[in-house]
């Protein structure tokens, strides 16, 4: 059960909408037991995926990227998607989506073991972690890439930090490697926040002092973000995340 006089302070780092979606989908428990913070890291400058006629697929490694297709004429192209998110975007754009994992190394082994007729178009923001493109052509399967999405950074207004400053405790859960390099680089050094990763991958760009103590998802998913969430603000045992 939640000991502390004030609530706490739920700090949600994505960008506005993504983050006022999620915040949307948390339990109601959650919802009435904290203090939602938005407070974007970056913010995302979109432009189109282009021509894609030289292409037999696309390859989506988030939902951001799947958004370029909005205005393409491919319908029915293959593209090929971490989760069920970003399918789903494809999708509405008229796409014949094929979703493999939940990150950028099971995409890769998904498509390779699926084999289709190259050359494929890897659509990314300039921040990437995994070479997919090269990955895919290593493993015989011709790719090229293209930066459709920019991730600008965010600085926190002094009103963030004042907040966070003032707060009993501040949950942070974080949902990319960038945006735990941003964390850091905001969060001041003293502040302690009890910090949510999506994965190991998120949680290998915090220094070590956030990393101390923080939760890491067993599986990257939003679902499994939100009953870690869940079981943190509750106090509830973490085993089994």
């Amino acid at each position: 059960m939640i000991t502390q006089s004030r609530r706490p302070v739920l700090l949600l780092t994505r960008p506005k909408a993504q983050s006022e979606r999620f915040a949307a989908q948390l339990a109601p428990s959650v919802r009435d037991a904290v203090d939602i913070v938005i407070a974007p890291l970056m913010e995302i400058n979109m432009s189109y995926a282009g021509d894609l006629q030289s292409y037999e697929g696309v390859v989506l490694t988030s939902e951001n990227a799947a958004r370029a297709l909005s205005l393409s004429s491919m319908a029915r192209m293959p593209a090929f998607c971490v989760g069920p998110r970003t399918a789903k975007v494809a999708q509405t754009a008229g796409f014949d989506t094929h979703v493999f994992g939940r990150d950028a190394d099971q995409l890769v082994n998904g498509v390779a073991k699926m084999a289709p007729k190259g050359p494929l178009l890897h659509l990314h923001g300039t921040h990437t972690r995994v070479d997919v493109a090269g990955r895919l052509t290593a493993l015989g399967i011709p790719t090229e890439a293209r930066v459709v999405y920019n991730q600008v950074s965010c600085s926190w207004p002094d009103k963030v930090i004042n907040r966070m400053r003032n707060a009993d405790r501040v949950i942070a859960p974080l949902f990319s490697p960038r945006t735990a390099c941003l964390f850091v680089a905001e969060c001041p050094e003293d502040l302690r926040a009890e910090v949510i990763c999506l994965s190991e991958a998120v949680a290998g760009e915090l220094s070590i002092s956030h990393r101390l103590g923080c939760v890491i998802c067993a599986s990257p998913t939003g679902a499994n973000m939100a009953q870690a969430i869940f079981r943190v603000v509750m106090g509830e045992p973490l085993e089994g995340l």
